[in-house]
Order: C-alpha cells, then sequence, then structure tokens
C-alpha cells in the first residue's frame, strides 16, 4: 500500500492490475461523513505510482443528498400505484397490464416492467408516471437483471437458451445463445457490484458472467430446486435465493455462489411461500426482511427476518394477508410491503413491528421498488482530482444527461480538501 498522508481526509483507493500496465479501481472506501458510489475513470490508466499524474473524477453523495423518492407498484389491472410517504398512494396507467417484475436501472433513473404477453414490456422514467412500451425478440416469464457497471439489462428465454439483452435503457434488445442446461425450473439471475460478475441459478446449475452474454457453469453443492427470488445483499456480502415453499430444498446463502448454505426462511410459524425480500431498517439494527403468502390458509405471520441471513425469526402482520413483494426506503427509513390482492398496504419502520399504511386497495399486485426521484438537477458532490492526488470536494448544482462524461458543473461551494491513497 503506498500512503501519502494519514490526514482525517483520506480516501483509500483500491486497484488491481489487469495485465498491459493498466489499472481498474476496484472499490474505493473513505472515513469521511460521505458514501462513495462510483469512480470515472477519464483515461484508461490508473497507476499506482504515486507520483504519476492521472486525471479523474469521483462522484460522491451522501444519503441526504438522495432526499426524494418513490414507492412504485405493479398492479396486474394496467394501473402502477405510486407513493413518496408510504401512505398516500396514486395510480397510473401502465401500457399493457401485463406487467409482473420491476427492475430499476439505476444510472438512467427509470424503471423497467416486464410483461408476459404480446412481446412488450413498458419503461418509465423520473417522475415515474407515463409509461412507454419497448417490444422484446419473445415474451419475458422470468425475471431481468441489470449491471448499474455495464448499464445492461439481461433477460432469458429459458426453454430454448437464448438471452436477450438492452445496453439503451431497455428501448432496443439483441439476442444471443448460451450453453447452461435447459431444466424445467425458471432461472434466476442478479448482478453483484462486489464480485464484478452475473450469476445465473438453474435447478442446481450456477454459471457466472462478465458481460450477461458469455456464461461459465460452475460446480457447486447447490441442492435441486425450483425458485423465487435470487439477490446479492452487498452489506452482508451474501447471495439469499429464496426457494418459495421450499417444498423441495430450503431457502439457500452463499457468499461466492460456489458453497451453498440452507437456511430456513419458513421456520417458526405455519407454512409459508417466501417470494421477495429487502435488507434496510435502523442503523445497526438493519435486517433482511422476506414476505410471502400461505397457499392455502389464510394467517398473519407472513414476514420473516434475519440479521445475516442464517438466523430467521417470524413476524406478524397487523392484518390478515398475503403480500408479494417488499422494500426499503433509505430517505424514509421505512419497509413498504405490497399486497397480492385488495389488502392494504403494510409498512415498518424496523422490519420488526408492522402497520398499515394505506386503505383497502384495487386489484391483484405483482411487484414493488422504492426509486430515487432527486434527480440529476439538485445538488450533489464533486470530489476532483487536483494533481498529485490531491482532491477536493464541491457541492454543486448542474445538469448531467446520461452518457456525457466528463460532467461540468460550475460554481458551488468548497466543502473538503484532502488526499487520495492507492492501496
Amino acid at each position: 500500500m503506498v500512503r501519502l498522508n494519514d490526514g482525517l481526509n483520506d480516501i483509500f483507493v483500491t486497484i488491481t492490475e489487469n495485465g498491459g500496465g493498466d489499472y481498474f479501481i476496484l472499490r474505493v472506501v473513505d472515513n469521511m461523513d460521505i458514501n462513495v458510489e462510483s469512480l470515472c475513470i477519464l483515461g484508461n490508466n490508473i497507476s499506482p505510482d504515486p507520483t504519476r499524474y492521472d486525471k479523474f473524477e469521483l462522484n460522491v453523495a451522501t444519503a441526504s443528498a438522495i432526499t426524494e423518492g418513490l414507492f412504485v407498484a405493479i398492479n396486474e389491472n394496467g394501473f402502477a400505484w405510486n407513493s413518496s410517504d408510504g401512505f398516500s398512494w396514486a395510480t397510473h396507467s401502465a401500457a399493457t397490464g401485463n406487467e409482473i417484475w420491476l427492475t430499476y436501472l439505476s444510472e438512467r433513473k427509470r424503471l423497467f416492467a416486464v410483461s408476459y404477453a404480446f412481446n412488450q414490456s413498458e419503461w418509465t422514467d423520473n417522475p415515474y408516471e407515463s409509461w412507454t412500451p419497448t417490444y422484446t425478440p419473445f415474451n419475458l416469464t422470468t425475471r431481468v437483471s441489470y449491471s448499474p457497471k455495464l448499464d445492461r439489462v439481461i433477460g432469458f428465454k429459458y426453454d430454448e437458451n437464448y438471452i436477450l439483452y438492452s445496453d439503451d435503457g431497455a428501448v432496443t434488445w439483441a439476442t444471443a445463445s448460451y450453453n447452461t442446461p435447459i431444466e424445467p425450473f425458471l432461472p434466476a439471475s442478479c448482478w453483484s457490484t462486489e464480485l464484478d460478475r452475473w450469476m445465473l441459478v438453474g435447478g442446481n446449475f450456477v454459471a457466472f458472467s462478465p458481460d450477461g452474454i458469455n456464461w461459465d457453469e460452475v460446480s457447486t453443492d447447490l441442492p435441486n430446486g425450483s425458485h423465487e427470488y435470487l439477490g446479492w445483499i452487498k452489506e452482508l456480502n451474501l447471495y439469499l435465493l429464496l426457494r418459495g415453499e421450499e417444498a423441495t430444498s430450503p431457502s439457500q446463502i452463499s457468499s461466492d455462489g460456489l458453497s451453498w448454505f440452507p437456511v430456513y426462511v419458513n421456520s417458526g410459524g405455519s407454512y409459508c411461500s417466501f417470494t421477495d425480500f429487502a435488507y434496510g431498517g435502523i442503523v445497526d439494527e438493519q435486517l433482511i426482511v422476506a414476505v410471502g403468502y400461505h397457499p392455502d390458509i389464510v394467517a398473519t405471520d407472513t414476514i420473516s427476518t434475519s440479521p445475516n441471513g442464517i438466523d430467521w425469526t417470524r413476524r406478524e402482520s397487523p392484518i390478515d394477508g398475503n403480500w408479494v413483494a417488499v422494500d426499503w426506503s433509505p430517505v424514509l427509513n421505512m419497509f413498504v410491503a405490497t399486497p397480492r390482492d385488495a389488502t392494504p398496504f403494510i409498512g415498518s419502520y424496523d422490519g420488526i413491528n408492522w402497520f398499515e399504511c394505506s386503505g383497502p386497495t384495487i386489484g391483484a399486485f405483482n411487484d414493488m421498488l422504492w426509486v430515487e426521484t432527486s434527480g440529476y438537477n439538485n445538488e450533489i458532490l464533486i470530489l476532483k482530482e487536483k494533481g498529485q492526488y490531491n482532491y477536493e470536494i464541491w457541492g454543486m448544482t448542474g445538469s448531467a444527461p446520461f452518457g456525457e462524461q466528463p460532467i461540468i458543473y460550475e460554481g458551488g461551494t468548497l466543502l473538503e480538501k484532502g488526499r487520495i491513497i492507492l492501496q
């Protein structure tokens, strides 16, 4: 590790060599009151030599800088239900009424809704009120997944081993074949920024991909079973694979996608099918919150929580209800769970104690996500490299259309100075 100084405002940058003298940033860790989100390299190389001048900018943001957002729930009767506070809900007409899953394209602040019919899905941009159809090469019958690093969306036609992908925000699509086994179980995929790869899970096979197109099957100990939801929890460095009713095998966790361990999300209550989860909660008491439904009875223990993915505790819903989706708002500091039917939405500030947060709804819901609405026109923080790895952090206001780099902001207020430490 190369250390330039030991100042309070040092930022530590981990780098790796990629051959030919090219160095790429893996992650940025700081001890300031900012959360570093992404490093924008202006050029090809970052040198580990502290005497070399390399130009770059670092976009950073604080939790308080994301000041606005929405819960968006998709309803099978053709409406999206939006709420900025978790209590008041407004409806907006979607394109087809066949929407079943939502994916947030964070680099574009775009919400994409998979539709299972007519080769037609939909997307909507901030403020997420008007939906635009997009036509895919085939019907999407599984969830799609998104890489913010590549700004790529991928989906699968699992019964014929075809991938479709989009690099322009789900507007136009291309296809490719992939060589993983065809199985009766629907595949699940997700991107991990920390592991820098996609993972695809079938019945009991796992494949990795750096780009979502070229896949390598790997040997794992994952037991066979059908999947409800696969997600990467970056705060725990953990994959969680929900197995729905867990009829074939329990839900599974893994830190690398190779070694899998059974976990019993369903323990401690009546038999429930868990279909979605979110991670959040108050500081130092964050939880995974999983929600689901009872296949054949009406009950209230349709919520399960865990601090680590291993130990699970059943929680009581305030009403008899079945839940299809849950998400956490870092702005509202609140979980919201979406009903499968016409019961109210429910909310919780800690994942443990739940309350009704709407009146009765209409129709059946399929999915829900919290999305950011603060946009690019609000104040942001920009870290500007000043030569020899000195930096300045400025609070600035400006416009940042997608794809334009470097982004130029004029004016602003100098907030902090420091040094960048390569390690």
